[in-house]
């Protein structure tokens, strides 16, 4: 409205949409639909930069609209659900709890439906970082994050999903 460029950083989420192929290339392509945002993605392998050309490569040929490719997202994820990206803005925890990393476990596990991920979560509670279950609910995290997210109430249906028998 007021030719301003918009910059979208962190569009995989934090490496939650990278999980899933599909959702990566969804992601990546509703953005680039989007009129006026641009991208700015952290690669880590050369594969990475080689995914980003062929996605932009193949653009003009990608026939659905920004609101197709959401509503797509939707039947795959609830994207509507307000979920951590693992920005690390929340911290330091007062717990010392890494709070990104310990939700990354819980958002592959509910979102992606990969029983590895609460498996991984378990196997690593000798980790002070990751025992969500030492979370006091002081809600510093909720006053430092950048998203307004109700962090304390993520943490507590993780604690109950990730902990369950």
């Amino acid at each position: 409205k007021n030719n301003i460029r918009v910059i979208a950083m962190n569009p995989l989420a934090g490496g939650f949409l990278a999980v899933n192929e599909k959702l990566k290339e969804l992601a990546l392509r509703y953005l680039m639909k989007l009129s006026g945002v641009h991208l700015l993605i952290g690669f880590s392998r050369p594969e990475d930069v080689e995914y980003a050309k062929w996605i932009l490569d193949t653009d003009a040929e990608y026939d659905r609209t920004a609101v197709q490719i959401k509503d797509e997202v939707n039947k795959l994820i609830n994207a509507n659900e307000p979920r951590c990206t693992a920005c690390g803005y929340c911290l330091p925890c007062p717990e010392k709890i890494n709070i990104g990393a310990s939700l990354s476990y819980y958002n592959v596990y509910k979102y992606m439906k990969m029983n590895e991920a609460k498996d991984a979560f378990i196997e690593k509670q000798w980790e002070d970082g990751l025992k969500l279950e030492n979370c006091s609910s002081c809600g510093k995290c909720e006053e430092r994050c950048p998203n307004n997210l109700p962090v304390t109430k993520i943490i507590r249906n993780a604690i109950k999903l990730l902990y369950a028998k």
